[in-house]
């Protein structure tokens, strides 16, 4: 265990530990734990002064932990190093930047093939591509079962086409530690968990004004990329001729008024009624695909309900997929978002701090009744001009 401003840190580089060593030279370190379309990454800067770090080998494993002083570690960063590059001018000194990502940028993970599948299901074909990148891959049970007359695999990396087939099906795809994948149901609160192997583990933080929380910037209701319906069009062989696939977008006809899901407003007009509806692109080979495609786009504008980032003091409970409860900021605020991606970052001189970025408010509106006060009289409506001169 090395500390580092009254934060335990732990580093492990190709197995090795290298905690004490790169503490007593750290200068700056950020971690982000992803939602599925990034990868997650690591930066770690270090004093390199007299070129004494030793320079980790390009995809070596490394392991990035972090907790507070009179309690556990958890693991924020799991994946392998992708750059390393050194830097120095005659008066600034060394330093030497390490970068790390979630996934192997190298190997057969971005190599891209054609092939498909009939009749199967879509997790067998996201296994099936998984094991010949090398990745271990744990499929939430909703998305392994949906069925499929076809799956094509299209001059796509493995990555890129399981990444797509969990978005058409509303799921998240992540890969930890280079070789283990998991396949999580979007917006249920469930994570990846430390390893990425149980692919279901529950990951909750709460941040209160007053004790944990820095600084806020959240938005409960966004309209501009939300739909009410998404459609998808497929073909019926039987009848020869094309049909649509609806389906509608949870939350879609909450009432405003100022609030998150599921609270409404008082006295506020529909601010959902003008939300418009989507058409997935593209036809589909049948219904159940047409159907899975559009319950994924549904899901998707789901999310895209609130947004916003809330900055607490350092906590490795937040993980990207889980929950965080936000007390204490206002009415209409207050209440359970969910988590799309965390930021850490640690420096000698700021110590630790959380960045979460939010989204899909499960928090009430404000319902407060706006008041008016019985000892300011109305207007009048007077006539305004007449003490002006003619």
């Amino acid at each position: 265990m090395a500390l580092v401003e009254e934060t335990q840190f732990f580093v492990y580089v190709d197995g090795k530990d290298v905690s004490n060593r790169w503490a007593s030279r750290l200068i700056h370190l950020t971690t982000t734990d992803n939602s599925g379309e990034t990868a997650d990454t690591c930066r770690v800067c270090l004093d390199d002064t007299g070129g004494k770090i030793v320079m980790p080998q390009h995809g070596a494993p490394i392991k990035i932990a972090l907790g507070p002083m009179n309690g556990g570690a958890t693991v924020v960063f799991d994946g392998v190093v992708d750059d390393v590059q050194a830097e120095g001018s005659r008066r600034g000194g060394m330093v030497i930047w390490i970068d790390g990502k979630s996934i192997d940028t190298a190997g057969d993970q971005k190599a891209k093939k054609r092939r498909h599948w009939d009749d199967t299901t879509v997790g067998q074909a996201m296994r099936d591509a998984a094991k010949d990148a090398g990745i271990t891959l744990t499929i939430a049970e909703r998305i392994d079962k949906l069925e499929r007359t076809y799956i094509s695999q299209d001059n796509e990396s493995a990555l890129h086409f399981i990444q797509r087939l969990a978005r058409e099906c509303g799921g998240t795809f992540k890969v930890i530690g280079g070789k283990k994948g998991v396949v999580l149901d979007r917006n249920e609160g469930k994570t990846a968990g430390d390893s990425g192997g149980g692919g279901g583990n529950s990951s909750q933080v709460t941040a209160t004004v007053g004790e944990n929380v820095i600084t806020w910037q959240l938005s409960p209701l966004v309209t501009r990329p939300r739909y009410k319906e998404i459609t998808a069009r497929w073909y019926d062989k039987k009848d020869a001729k094309y049909k649509e696939q609806k389906v509608k977008v949870p939350g879609a006809d909450d009432s405003g008024g100022g609030g998150g899901g599921g609270g409404g407003g008082s006295g506020g007009s529909d601010q959902t009624s003008e939300l418009p509806d989507d058409n997935v692109r593209g036809t589909r080979i049948d219904e159940d695909e047409a159907d899975q495609v559009a319950e994924g786009g549904a899901k998707e504008s789901e999310r895209q309900k609130g947004n916003g980032t809330i900055v607490i003091d350092g906590n490795a409970s937040g993980r990207a997929e889980g929950k965080v409860t936000i007390k204490g900021v206002r009415p209409g605020i207050d209440g359970t978002w969910l988590i799309d991606y965390v930021t850490h970052e640690l420096s000698k001189g700021d110590g630790w701090q959380t960045t979460i970025s939010v989204a899909k408010p499960e928090a009430s509106g404000d319902d407060r009744q706006e008041k008016t006060s019985s000892e300011t009289p109305a207007p009048t409506g007077g006539d305004q001009t007449s003490d002006l001169p003619n």
